[in-house]
Parts: C-alpha cells; sequence; structure tokens
C-alpha cells in the first residue's frame, strides 16, 4: 500500500484523467463551425485544430521524461501551464466574440436581412447577419 501523501497524487492525477476529457474535441469542433462561416474558411479551421490536438498529443507525453521521476514536476508544471493559457485564450476569444455581436446588432439596426444570406458562401466578416454563438 501507498504512503497517504502518494495516495493523494494518484487521486490528483485520477481527477486530472476525469471523464469530461474525450468530450473536448468533438465540443471544439462544434464550436469552431457554428464561429466560422464560409466552407473554406470552416474547412481551414477545422484542420488547423485538428492539427493542433496531434500535436499536443504527440508532445505532451515527451514532457515526462524518465530523469523527472517519480515526480514528474516540469511535466505538470507544463500541464497547469497550458491549461491556464487555454482557459484565459478562451476567455478572450468569448469576450471577443461578444463584442463583434454587439458591433454587427449596431451595424444592421433598421436595416432589413437579405433573403437566404446564410447559405451564401460569404464568411463571417463579409455577412453582416452573421453572429457568434457561445
Amino acid at each position: 500500500m501507498a504512503p497517504a501523501n502518494e495516495q493523494i497524487h494518484h487521486v490528483s492525477l485520477d481527477v486530472e484523467d476525469a471523464p469530461e476529457k474525450p468530450l473536448f474535441l468533438p465540443c471544439a469542433y462544434s464550436f469552431s463551425a457554428a464561429n466560422q462561416a464560409g466552407h473554406t474558411k470552416k474547412v481551414t479551421m477545422n484542420a488547423i485544430l485538428l492539427m493542433s490536438f496531434c500535436l499536443g498529443n504527440i508532445l505532451g507525453p515527451l514532457t515526462f521524461r524518465d530523469e523527472d521521476a517519480p515526480s514528474y514536476t516540469p511535466a505538470k508544471v507544463t500541464i497547469v501551464a497550458v491549461d491556464s493559457v487555454a482557459i484565459v485564450l478562451t476567455l478572450v476569444l468569448l469576450a471577443w466574440y461578444v463584442w463583434q455581436n454587439r458591433k454587427r446588432e449596431k451595424q444592421t439596426a433598421g436595416i432589413e436581412q437579405e433573403p437566404d444570406v446564410e447559405f451564401a458562401d460569404l464568411t463571417d466578416r463579409e455577412n453582416a447577419w452573421f453572429r457568434h454563438k457561445y
């Protein structure tokens, strides 16, 4: 049986590998698709998202080096740092989406929407009626 402090360490790793982690990629894809307009831009953004995910899966295990065993402190610091940056960037993106939606509401106030404009192959920057989802 492991000492008490090692048991706490194992519990913290189990919490880190929580069951909601596999849900991230489908949610990220749908979030990306809902907030991009235009076929080429959607496909490109999904490809960038997939490449970023793959890069993280390649580089992540490399942070756990044998010379850092058994605590793997540099790897844990890297995980916390990367997750913290991701949270901050997500909040910045959310703020930008809110700002863009408010700006578009002001631009289109009192203007009648063109029929079927949502089916035009316009990017989110070109389509004044596009609204970001959050």
